[in-house]
């Protein structure tokens, strides 16, 4: 993965970033929130599933991301809008922007804690090792596996944009599927990897 470097603070870039996702998020109906997470936990045994908070916990944070990423009929996605309807105010936001737009969503296992809102993290589709920078993810993470929307700010360096869900055992099992042999990353559209994890 080829990633451009950011001149800007970490910090200032992560304030900047969950600024537009709220701005991003006015383009989504909360009906079509509903309604994506029902489908994400629709199909066989959905009432058992409909009980499980997990369940419903984890379908709502795949919903707001498939809202936020997912293409339109005209192929176009919420930030999209964004982008064309904002501009930038500071070269910092625009960068801001251009993270968001090229946010990838990974599974990842965080490895260590390096300092405060720093951990390391290894992609469970690719391999790579990376530094996590969270402000609000804490020491009792080391050893979990994740789900999230990460910003990449550099090629090892990355934050979450969205909120960060951990993988019970069920969910880990169903991942695997999506995983491409040889460290070659996630296959399939989120869509398929979002029903396969909460169904």
């Amino acid at each position: 993965m080829t990633v451009a470097p950011s001149t800007a603070p970490v910090d200032e870039l992560r304030r900047l970033a969950h600024g537009l996702i709220q701005q991003a998020t006015s383009f989504v109906a909360p009906t079509k929130l509903k309604e994506t997470a029902r489908r994400l936990v629709a199909g066989e045994g959905a009432e058992l599933i409909l009980e499980d908070d997990y369940a419903l916990d984890l379908a709502e944070i795949l919903a707001s991301d498939l809202a936020l990423y997912a293409p339109s009929l005209t192929g176009s996605t919420s930030l999209d809008r964004l982008a064309r309807q904002h501009r930038p105010s500071t070269p910092a936001e625009a960068e801001a922007l251009r993270l968001l737009r090229g946010a990838r969503f990974c599974l990842f296992k965080i490895t260590a804690q390096l300092g405060q809102g720093l951990f390391a993290a290894e992609d469970l589709a690719t391999g790579a090792r990376f530094t996590l920078d969270s402000e609000t993810m804490s020491t009792s993470a080391v050893g979990f596996e994740l789900g999230s929307r990460l910003c990449w700010v550099r090629a090892d360096l990355a934050f979450p944009i969205l909120p960060s869900f951990s993988l019970n055992a069920q969910a880990l099992n169903a991942a695997q599927i999506f995983i491409r042999p040889g460290g070659k990353g996630l296959s399939l559209s989120l869509i398929h990897i979002s029903q396969g994890i909460v169904r």
